[in-house]
């Protein structure tokens, strides 16, 4: 890898800069185009405006050399349709110039934006190959298809500030570019300020950019995760997508019964992508919605890919980074023909579908319900924080919906295995540092069973109990009383059996539980049941009372600051306008508590007793 400071200029030469084929289009709006330029006349600093990541491709003997853009199609774009515009601008009075002096600005021009492919007769290309998305638009620009006069006549017809209005289309995003810097050097510039932005486009000793060169065998999606940078950000799914597409016409062009490659497949990335990820605004907003994933937030996009990655067996979660995984895909698809290519796009549209459809994104409107099995899954996970086993998931999704008499009982029963084995872990505080290997092992036909019985010194009876006695984190507390109450609610054939996650926890002996709970008042208790006569020992034991399971249950909003503290009684009815416990008291595991006339040790032990009985038969555990 190799960093420059360059001007603009760097892009003259026998040299194609290419956006890849199936990049997103450009998207810039009137904010960043007024930014750029207004940077490019301020003298008074010097203006840096970004970096620009490049990759050199192979280029056959006696072709121009070719680089792909990994970052910076938006400034670069921008850049060259700028120039375009002050050429434009310029020539708009040619007589104010001699002929010297336009021929010498149209060389300039040409030596920028295009390639001189015939020096006699004058055959020339766009420089900067741009996306099937911008491409028409992009070279209707560069190539001066609009006049000045024509332009000019067209934007005092239309008598509207194009900067305050967003385009029609995605794809007039070019031509408003263009007709916004036209407009601008039209109404506030003056002759010396165009030919001053002449110069800073086109003059080597004007630098404003940084251009990162990588060489063919560089992994472009670790080097651009560790650039900050400007734009719009390049993800891992956009790098695979360009792979998977330019990989199809490659595979196209090589079939002498498809005549025009590129058509062919953009018809079938039309099929494909468009369909599973940008057929509407919302499915855009749910593919490109940030999910946890690990310690980081990835879209949705990126972790269906690299679900679908570890399914296939080409990436390995337990050695290998997400930065990986576009290098992951380009040497799992370098070998496949069409078939099996199409396939392999074919089946990650599949995947999106099941993923869309199943592993979702809760809000507060979520309604849950018990006998949901996958849906408990999934929102246990997400509440744990565990997606790690999301290409488990997926795949069992995908290999039930492919059976001829799909198994929903089977599938529910690992559904059911996996479940109880990422509560088991949350309860006794187990390591998942091996999830990752464990995913993997799972997907070659490992059962959970066989992953329990390797754990068995850090999950067994002792430390269960000792992670419900003592519940520290008020995350498991909460989720673990909602299912309890979703249970009971079912067992009891109650009239509402569906419920939003929107409980808050309550500890019934509060925390701080010196000034309204002492000692002398509200004796200890001990498990025997009888009252512990030692004071030390009485703190003790009341202090660990206070995180049992059974001190704790769900109300329907927070109680009042000031009643948290207070006396069993006060708590529960409140005063004044402060609703207590009664009040909010929405949840069965909660109604219990109404007629208890006192709260001690010996309550809160037989509370416990009870929910620990219940997690034992939600989750099936068995010591």
């Amino acid at each position: 890898m190799q960093a420059h400071e360059r001007a603009f200029s760097f892009i003259k030469g026998d040299c194609f800069y290419e956006v890849p084929f199936f990049q997103r289009g450009y998207v810039w709006s009137s904010e960043n185009w007024e930014e750029l330029i207004e940077n490019l006349l301020d003298v008074s600093k010097s203006a840096f405006l970004g970096s620009i990541i490049l990759k050199q491709k192979r280029t056959p003997s006696g072709e121009p050399t070719r680089f792909m853009i990994i970052d910076g199609q938006q400034r670069l774009t921008t850049l060259s349709i700028l120039l375009r515009a002050v050429y434009d601008s310029l020539m708009k009075t040619p007589n104010d110039y001699s002929q010297e002096v336009r021929s010498q600005l149209e060389s300039a021009l040409n030596a920028q934006l295009f390639v001189i492919r015939n020096s006699f007769t004058g055959r020339k290309e766009v420089k900067i190959r741009h996306s099937h998305v911008d491409k028409k638009s992009y070279e209707k620009v560069i190539e001066g298809a609009y006049s000045a006069d024509e332009f000019v006549a067209d934007e005092n017809a239309r008598r509207e500030d194009i900067r305050s209005r967003e385009p029609e289309a995605p794809q007039d995003k070019i031509l408003q570019c263009y007709r916004y810097f036209m407009q601008y050097l039209s109404e506030k510039c003056e002759v010396d300020a165009v030919q001053r932005l002449w110069e800073n486009l086109t003059k080597e000793k004007i630098k404003f950019l940084v251009n990162i060169d990588l060489g063919e065998e560089e992994n472009e999606q670790a080097i651009f995760d560790t650039v900050n940078t400007a734009g719009v950000r390049l993800t891992c799914s956009d790098t695979i997508k360009n792979a998977l597409y330019q990989k199809y016409i490659d595979v196209l062009k090589d079939d002498p019964t498809i005549q025009d490659a590129e058509a062919a497949a953009i018809a079938f990335y039309q099929e494909t992508w468009g369909q599973a990820f940008l057929s509407s605004a919302e499915d855009i907003a749910y593919w490109t919605a940030k999910h946890q994933s690990g310690r980081l937030f990835r879209e949705n996009l990126e972790i269906l890919l690299h679900c679908v990655a570890v399914i296939d067996g080409f990436f390995d979660p337990s050695e290998m980074k997400m930065s990986d995984l576009s290098v992951c895909y380009k040497k799992h698809i370098e070998g496949m023909g069409k078939e099996v290519l199409k396939e392999f796009i074919e089946k990650i549209k599949e995947m999106s579908g099941l993923y869309k459809e199943k592993i979702v994104a809760f809000e507060n409107c979520t309604q849950f319900k018990y006998d949901d099995y996958f849906l408990r899954l999934i929102h246990i996970c997400d509440i744990l924080e565990v997606s790690t086993f999301y290409p488990y998931f997926l795949n069992l999704l995908y290999k039930n919906q492919k059976e001829e008499s799909p198994d929903d009982s089977e599938l529910e029963q690992k559904c059911a295995d996996i479940e109880r084995y990422i509560v088991l872990h949350a309860v006794c505080g187990a390591t998942t540092k091996n999830y990752n290997k464990e995913c993997v092992q799972l997907l070659k036909g490992v059962s959970v069973q066989m992953l329990m019985a390797n754990c068995s010194g850090e999950i067994n009876e002792t430390s269960f109990l000792a992670g419900l006695t003592s519940v520290r984190s008020n995350k498991l507390a909460t989720l673990l009383l909602f299912w309890i109450e979703l249970y009971k609610r079912e067992q009891s054939h109650a009239d509402i059996k569906e419920l939003k996650y929107t409980y808050t926890l309550e500890h019934i002996m509060p925390q701080k539980w010196q000034k309204y709970w002492p000692i002398a008042q509200v004796p200890v208790y001990g498990t025997d049941g009888a009252k512990v006569q030692d004071e030390q020992e009485a703190v003790k034991t009341r202090g660990k009372a206070i995180y049992s399971i059974g001190n704790m249950t769900l109300l329907n909003a927070k109680l009042n600051t000031s009643l948290r503290n207070f006396s069993f009684e006060r708590k529960m009815n409140g005063e004044g306008r402060k609703r207590g416990i009664k009040d909010l008291a929405d949840c069965l595991i909660t109604r219990t508590l109404i007629d208890k006339k006192e709260w001690d040790e010996r309550e809160i032990a037989k509370r416990e007793e009870g929910f620990i009985a219940d997690i034992k038969q939600i989750w099936n555990i068995k010591f």
